[in-house]
């Protein structure tokens, strides 16, 4: 699984758009399949990686899916991530 994230984490700082909403969608497949290992092995790669692309306005279709892909990592995280997340999103939802 860290060769694949690996990967697909390098697709998320792609210019074109539709590449990030790829990687994000891959992102969110793999964390409903393979939680909690994902989330156990990179929730320090993974989350800030969603939560700046929930910053990318000009594109709001790669903005939904990055939410829609938080939701499905958060699935499966601990409580104790769960709560330093929540509040780095409360944070950031304070900038909307």
């Amino acid at each position: 699984a860290r060769v694949i994230v690996n990967l697909v984490m390098k697709f998320f700082q792609d210019p074109h758009p539709r590449v990030r909403y790829a990687a994000i969608h891959c992102i969110g497949q793999l964390s409903s399949d393979f939680g909690p290992l994902i989330q156990d092995d990179h929730h320090h790669q993974i989350a800030p990686q969603l939560m700046a692309a929930l910053r990318d306005a000009t594109h709001p279709r790669v903005q939904a899916h990055a939410g829609a892909a938080l939701i499905n990592f958060c699935e499966h995280c601990s409580k104790a991530f769960l709560k330093s997340t929540c509040k780095n999103l409360w944070k950031f939802s304070l900038h909307f």
